[in-house]
């Protein structure tokens, strides 16, 4: 990847990603209502990305770990950042390869607070129109300076690479592995949702008042794989 967002070496993905769950609470506990809800970690699909904030002029990473279903019905994937901000989304499969609905996941208080949505009304709504009728999800960390577009290029980034990875090689066929690519535009649009609505919600915009440590990222791997 070019520009603001690089991909950083696979073998970085989890000891990244392994150190982060160990110290944020909020990312165990989406890890845990993944778990509860019946999807289990993909650690060695694992992904990382620096990503360059404009405002502080300094780079930070951001760890993907996927999630799935045995019977393939349901994927999930649990972002999380150096300072400890973490969301999680969950997709709901049609035949495999269409996303029917989908949920993004925030610790508030404590607490996890989940909505579901259809895909349906994303696409007709828009993420912008849909993330300002979605509940508060305010979070304790705040979010650093990451554009939509950003979190778009991540998304864009994590779909390719687990449709490309051995593991979707050996589950799907060529056909499904055709239709599965058709919802990388979706994949981005929840992905843009989850960014807009932890935005939407935090105290001050989403504008971060702390040091560069406390670096977040609302983005989240949405891919259907």
């Amino acid at each position: 990847m070019a520009g603001t967002i690089t991909e950083l070496d696979v073998e970085f993905g989890m000891p990244f990603i392994e150190r982060a769950l160990e110290n944020s609470g909020d990312a165990g506990l989406l890890r845990a209502e993944l778990e509860r809800l019946g999807l289990r970690a993909m650690p060695h699909r694992a992904r990382a990305v620096n990503i360059y904030s404009e405002r502080d002029q300094a780079g930070f990473a951001v760890g993907i770990l996927p999630f799935v279903t045995d019977d393939l019905t349901q994927h999930g994937g649990l972002s999380v950042s150096q300072g400890g901000f973490a969301v999680a989304v969950r997709v709901v499969m049609e035949a495999r390869t269409d996303i029917r609905a989908f949920a993004t996941m925030f610790v508030v208080d404590g607490q996890v607070v989940s909505a579901q949505y259809d895909a349906s009304e994303l696409l007709e709504l828009g993420a912008e129109a849909l993330a300002g009728q979605a509940p508060d999800v305010g979070t304790d960390l705040p979010l650093a300076d990451v554009s939509v577009r950003q979190v778009l290029s991540i998304s864009d980034f994590a779909h390719a690479a687990f449709l490309h990875d051995e593991s979707s090689m050996n589950i799907y066929d060529p056909e499904e592995m055709a239709a599965l690519r058709g919802q990388g535009g979706l994949a981005a649009e929840i992905a843009g949702f989850a960014r807009l609505q932890a935005t939407a919600s935090h105290s001050g915009g989403g504008s971060c008042s702390c040091s560069t440590s406390c670096h977040g990222c609302s983005s989240t791997s949405t891919s259907a794989i």
